[in-house]
């Protein structure tokens, strides 16, 4: 049980967390949505906490987005994933935004993408190519998956794609990993298809 407090001696509700383990069996990188008040709980960021292999805490570092949806639901933390090119760097995600932190928890970037209605579920970094990507849903009517690339050092849009199998009326896609056939490299999607009548 952790309690977090700022320079000002304010506690942190830290919440909607998600958490990675390193690769090089050194500790975890938690990452969560922080608040200032207990009792009237607007999000003020998003909080990285890394912990040592016995839960000692080595680092706490806070994030401030802009334009980030104020509340808790616009910083759920979605997914939490280590760099493969950068070990110690993190990548996440949550609803509308994807930031990356290096491995003294420095914000390399944070970006809100502010197009079209999205909800980002999942990150990965590509072992193919320099690239990261996002999968999610478009909060469209009907909504359909999507794919979104981004530049690894900048978190800028590279492509985006609608991922739409057309079976279903709505449809997201949920999760993303690495393909480890050998014969066919590439990625794994899964996700969530509603047909509607």
């Amino acid at each position: 049980t952790y309690r977090l407090q700022n320079s000002n001696n304010d506690v942190i509700r830290f919440t909607a967390g998600a958490v990675t383990e390193f690769s090089d069996g050194s500790g975890y990188a938690a990452l969560g949505t922080y608040f200032y008040d207990e009792y009237y709980p607007q999000a003020a960021g998003v909080a990285y906490i890394r912990l040592d292999v016995n839960g000692n805490v080595m680092l706490t570092q806070g994030y401030t987005l802009s334009p980030m949806i104020e509340g808790g639901p616009g910083l759920n933390i979605n997914a939490v994933r280590e760099s493969v090119s950068t070990p110690g760097d993190i990548f996440a995600t949550g609803k509308n935004w994807a930031l990356r932190i290096d491995q003294n928890g420095n914000l390399i970037w944070g970006n809100v993408y502010t197009g079209a209605p999205i909800a980002n579920r999942d990150i990965i970094e590509s072992p193919y190519n320099p690239e990261v990507i996002v999968v999610g849903q478009l909060n469209t009517s009907p909504s359909k998956g999507f794919l979104m690339v981004l530049d690894p050092n900048t978190g800028a849009v590279v492509k985006a794609d609608e991922m739409s199998s057309y079976f279903a009326t709505d449809e997201y896609l949920n999760s993303i990993d690495v393909s480890n056939d050998p014969f066919q490299p590439g990625f794994i999607l899964s996700g969530v298809a509603d047909e509607k009548v």
